[in-house]
């Protein structure tokens, strides 16, 4: 399901946004295994990451950037340079129950949300900022 693949994409934002913990214990399992690679190559604390999950604990910590930054590129969504992939965001964020203008916002709007010292883990960061402040304005926080 795509919008499964947005939620591990963006876990930081969409967590936060439902104000509950969304995966299970064995896809919180999952998530780690997964992106086992990005928590060992950022430094985040694999704790951390779950918490960032559990939580939408979004704090301005470079090992955070680092891992957010690994975990778009491991999924397409960023190139090494950290410039995003405008097709691939557009398809992991089909879903019907989004507003099509939101969509477009998250495509086109959240990619640029980044405007001083823009390194690719600064672009990781920025975008999740925006991704969760639009996606709290759709409406759809509800749902799952």
């Amino acid at each position: 399901m795509k919008y499964s693949l947005a939620l591990s994409v963006f876990v930081v934002s969409l967590i936060g946004t439902f104000g509950r913990p969304f995966f299970t214990d064995h896809e919180i399992e999952l998530f780690k295994s997964k992106y086992k690679s990005c928590i060992e190559e950022s430094n985040v604390n694999a704790s951390y990451a779950v918490a960032i999950i559990a939580n939408a604990v979004i704090e301005n910590d470079g090992n955070l950037k680092e891992f957010l930054f690994c975990v778009n590129k491991q999924n397409g969504l960023q190139d090494a340079d950290g410039n995003f992939l405008k097709d691939a965001l557009r398809r992991i964020m089909e879903d019907p129950s989004l507003p099509r203008k939101y969509v477009e916002d998250l495509v086109n709007k959240c990619p640029e949300a980044c405007k001083v010292n823009c390194t690719p883990q600064e672009k990781a960061f920025q975008y999740i900022l925006c991704f969760r402040r639009t996606f709290l304005r759709s409406g759809t926080q509800k749902h799952s």
